[in-house]
Parts: structure tokens; sequence; C-alpha cells
């Protein structure tokens, strides 16, 4: 609960604080994500630590290799259906996950930091090891889906969330198979890193 409220609260004073800020939102997006990163640590620190997070030190590496055979599966099927969609429809449906991209370069690369990795981190922390993590008491498909719309809600985005439903999915998903925190984090920043690189190739 302490740590749903910090997360609330950090998310609302950033959003004043980004109005005010005349230093642009990155560096404030940074701190607020990793405030919240650490407030899902001291939460899990006192309920049976890094542990009660998902992060169990013996599925680790599992966890990491797991991530990445995922994230593998998922590049490889993501090419094959845009291949197929190209080939034999004529639709472009790279629209559908190519992210909004700020204009200047160094805005570019606080995109890739805070974005693709302290975000993702924080994220996983939160939805995962904290709300997933409560909701599975009451089984993994409450803890999913309950998850899952969390995190679509708190990500505003204009148009159907396609990108935030599936990778909320994914996520959860992977979760409750891997049993390792490490598997989502990995398939969320790689997802996130390969979703910015194509959007900076295509602009």
């Amino acid at each position: 609960m302490a740590a749903c409220c910090l997360v609330v609260v950090l998310e609302s004073g950033l959003w004043f604080a980004v109005q005010a800020w005349p230093g642009g939102k990155w560096p404030l997006l940074a701190a607020v994500r990793i405030l919240q990163a650490c407030g899902c640590l001291a939460a899990a620190a006192r309920f049976g630590g890094l542990d009660g997070l998902g992060l169990f030190r013996k599925r680790l590496v599992r966890g990491l290799i797991q991530g990445g055979i995922w994230s593998a599966g998922f590049a490889t099927a993501g090419v094959a259906i845009y291949t197929g969609a190209m080939l034999f429809s004529g639709v472009n449906l790279l629209p559908l996950i190519k992210a909004q991209l700020p204009t200047g370069q160094a805005e570019r690369l606080w995109l890739l930091a805070v974005g693709g990795i302290i975000g993702p981190v924080s994220e996983e922390f939160f939805f995962r090891g904290i709300v997933y993590g409560y909701l599975r008491r009451w089984g993994a498909g409450l803890a999913i889906c309950g998850s899952t719309a969390l995190f679509v809600s708190l990500h505003s985005v204009g148009g159907f969330p396609f990108n935030q439903l599936v990778g909320g999915l994914v996520f959860a998903l992977a979760y409750e198979k891997s049993h390792s925190l490490a598997t989502p984090i990995v398939i969320h920043v790689t997802g996130n890193l390969a979703i910015f690189s194509l959007s900076l190739l295509s602009a």
C-alpha cells in the first residue's frame, strides 16, 4: 500500500513539476522513476526482501536468460507478422507500434535512457513486483488482468493503447511463467528500446 501511495504522489507531483520546470521533463522523469523504484525496493524490504518483489537470487540468471529468449521470440514473430502483412495485404503495421519522438538529439538520448531502461525497470518493480504480487493470492487470472489494466490506464496515450495492452499482458504472463521479475524486466527494456530504435530509423 505504501508503494502504491508513493507512486501516485510522485506521478501527481511530476505532472505539476513538468508544467513549471524550465529545464525539460526528462531529468525530472528520470528522478521520479528512480524514486519509485527505490520506494518499491523499500516496501519489498519490509515484506520478505527482494524475494518478495520477485527478484529471487537463485532465479536471477535463469530469469535474465528467459527474458532474452522471450524477447528474441517476439522479435522473430514481429518481423514475420510485419513481413506477412506487407507482402499479402500491403498494410504497414509500423504506425501501430511507432513511438512519438522528441525533436532534439539530447532529448532523444534521454528518451532512450529513461524510456528504454530506467522507466521499464521501475515499472516492472511496481506493476509486476508489487501489484501483480499482491493480486496473485487470488489467482493468476486476476493478477494478469488487474496488473495489465492498471498498467494500461496509467500510460496516457492517444488512440487505442495497443503497445501498452500487449506489453502488459506479455510482461505479466512472462512473470507468471518464469517466477522471476528479471524476465519481464528484460522483455520490457528490449521491447521499449526496439520500438524507439524502429521509430528513430523510420523518422
